[in-house]
């Protein structure tokens, strides 16, 4: 596998919302009592399947996970923090940069 080769990507993580309220965001529907009951098991099983597609992005073509990694569609930092410490993404000791922007819809 050619050493020389590093990947950059850009993954839309589809709504990484956690399951605590923020009267600042529109969370609503990702709480435990909104509208698509969402859990700690439900959010667990979603950073575990968005890294495990995360970890195999460009590896066939480099050998490793992508070297910088865009996202799109995080609620905010905290859930970015629950991502990049999941077992399969831990040992890339990957670090993040986040901007909030406002959601209007």
């Amino acid at each position: 596998m050619p050493q020389n080769k590093l990947s950059i990507a850009f993954y839309n993580l589809e709504n990484l919302f956690d399951t605590i309220n923020d009267p600042n965001i529109l969370d609503d529907a990702f709480t435990p009592k909104g509208e698509l009951g969402w859990n700690s098991s439900r959010y667990a099983e979603k950073l575990n399947k968005l890294s495990q597609v995360i970890v195999k992005i460009g590896k066939a073509e480099t050998g490793s996970a992508p070297a910088i990694l865009g996202v799109a569609e995080v609620e905010y930092r905290k859930v970015l923090r629950d991502l990049v410490t999941t077992e399969a993404l831990q040992h890339l000791n990957y670090d993040f940069v986040h901007y909030n922007s406002p959601d209007g819809t």
